[in-house]
């Protein structure tokens, strides 16, 4: 269903690109005619009104263009990174973790919007991971920090997401980490939290499956999720380590 929709969203996308595009080429012809037109009454008061009005017009148009241009853009990302987190991943392969990561971010913008997004996203090299599954940690895990902030601090969240090469006991891997100045998980809760169903969240927002799913795609990757305490923010910080 997820598919079809980010394939279905393509042809409006489309329409409204070649739209947009008609809409600039002929601003810009509208343009050239004007300034044509006014060429021979430069000294008339009412030609210089005129195409001082005129151009504020266009001005304004082009704003317009320049608008629907950022949110048909906006669009094209979200039905793309659809499509990819629907993907069913048969069989591991080299993919940029970053990519996933930042397919994830366009996910939940619509929770992180509100809040200030600090991002330390470095280039990493590629590893052998089955993509879809990994996208749905990070969605998970940028997901929660949203929802904690959203109940202890709506008007001061920041979110931290960083990426770096990192090699534990001699393996080389690479490390996402998601953390938040919310108010931050009791050492007494953080193994309980990987048991299903449990939750901290009210009634009716979590169903306590998100991170202990999240858990075993990461120990299927053999990877680790390492849960502590955001010495910059202070608030939660969980960090994915996949080899």
């Amino acid at each position: 269903l997820v598919s079809t929709i980010g394939h279905e969203l393509n042809n409006p996308i489309g329409s409204l690109g070649f739209a947009q595009d008609i809409s600039r080429e002929k601003t810009q012809e509208l343009i050239k005619f004007l300034n044509k037109l006014f060429e021979d009454a430069e000294d008339a008061k009412e030609a210089k009104e005129a195409k001082a009005y005129i151009q504020k017009v266009v001005d304004e148009i082009a704003d317009a263009n320049k608008a629907q241009s950022t949110c048909t853009n906006r669009i094209k990302e979200i039905s793309m990174s659809l499509r990819k987190a629907s993907r069913v991943d048969s069989k591991a392969i080299s993919f940029d973790v970053n990519d996933i990561l930042n397919d994830s971010i366009t996910l939940t913008h619509g929770k992180l919007k509100r809040f200030k997004i600090e991002t330390q996203i470095i280039e990493l090299r590629a590893i052998t991971c089955r993509p879809s599954h990994l996208g749905q940690v990070f969605t998970n895990l940028l997901s929660n920090a949203a929802d904690a902030l959203l109940e202890h601090r709506p008007h001061e969240g920041v979110v931290g997401i960083s990426s770096q090469e990192q090699s534990r006991e001699g393996i080389d891997g690479v490390a996402v980490s998601v953390e938040d100045n919310g108010p931050g998980i009791p050492d007494a809760l953080r193994d309980k939290i990987l048991k299903p169903f449990f939750t901290t969240k009210p009634a009716g927002v979590g169903t306590g499956l998100g991170l202990p799913i999240s858990s075993r795609i990461i120990q299927a990757h053999g990877g680790i999720l390492d849960i502590e305490a955001s010495e910059g923010l202070g608030g939660a910080r969980f960090v994915v380590w996949l080899p």
